[in-house]
């Protein structure tokens, strides 16, 4: 959620001048199959897409909030000529915040995002409250006085928030809560799999340009040795690039920190990294 064209991350900006990030929190492969059914049916269609792959991508059902678009991923469904064979509904409904503000922020930065000349708010048509923009000067790596989004959809972290994680990097472990998030059961569902190649192939069938993105996660699983989140990663990695190779996709980035050249000050948490970090992905090679 923190790519962003506005701050150029990894000089992004050669590839694509004007990004707009769709990323939402604990993405999933439906809400990509969701967020690929809007993109392919806008009569404006990018050049390119950026498809952020988490060690979860691969399966389905690791997260339940896109059952708020339940419609647009049966659509999309319907359109792959897939069923959908994840009838788990488990209640969302209060989970859903981040992502029902990144669906609406998607929607409105389709219409205004050359256009918009109010920079201090945005009118939302799906919430009562409205996306907040920066009154002040701030500095992207050390924050801004709350959680903001950027016309591009990228987030930039309140002072606070970074402040505590700096003061909290000393004493991240491999066995931490965010070191293992959504990694259980199989590494990868090959139907899942085969779902993920199906949107691709879509995306490469209406000319879009398909690439992917791996960020980093931090130095301290990788030095505890074959453990599970590390096992997950490798294989993820190693499947990825086959795809590469199938469909001839360019991938930046790496789980690895050593491979991207991040340390450990360079993270939040085990598995988010900060801005000099991700600056490290070079999106211009």
């Amino acid at each position: 959620m923190q790519i962003s064209s506005i701050r150029n991350t990894g000089n992004i900006q050669q590839q694509c001048k004007n990004l707009l990030n769709l990323g939402v929190s604990g993405g999933s492969l439906e809400d990509l199959a969701i967020f690929s059914f809007i993109i392919l049916n806008n009569p404006n269609l990018p050049k390119k897409v950026f498809i952020d792959i988490d060690p979860w991508t691969f399966k389905f059902g690791m997260d339940s909030r896109y059952g708020a678009y339940q419609f647009y991923y049966n659509e999309m469904n319907k359109i792959l000529e897939e069923e959908n064979n994840n009838k788990d509904k488990a209640s969302y409904w209060s989970k859903i915040g981040k992502n029902i503000f990144n669906f609406q922020y998607f929607y409105y930065s389709l219409l205004t995002l050359t256009n918009n000349n109010d920079k201090t708010t945005t009118p939302s048509s799906l919430l009562s409250k409205n996306i907040l923009y920066p009154l002040t000067s701030y500095d992207y790596t050390n924050g801004y006085i709350y959680p903001i989004i950027l016309q591009d959809g990228s987030r930039v972290y309140a002072k606070d928030f970074i402040l505590s994680h700096k003061n909290s990097n000393p004493f991240i472990t491999a066995t931490d809560k965010d070191a293992n998030y959504k990694i259980s059961g199989e590494i990868y569902d090959p139907n899942a799999l085969k779902y993920f190649e199906k949107i691709i192939s879509l995306y490469k069938k209406n000319g879009i340009d398909v690439k992917f993105i791996f960020t980093p996660y931090h130095p301290v699983l990788f030095k505890a040795g074959n453990i599970k989140p590390v096992t997950h990663m490798t294989e993820i990695e190693k499947i990825t690039k086959n795809l590469t190779k199938s469909y001839n996709i360019k991938t930046y980035g790496s789980y690895s920190p050593e491979k991207v050249g991040c340390k450990n000050d360079d993270f939040f948490d085990a598995m988010h990294p900060t801005t000099p970090c991700l600056n490290k992905i070079k999106f211009s090679e």
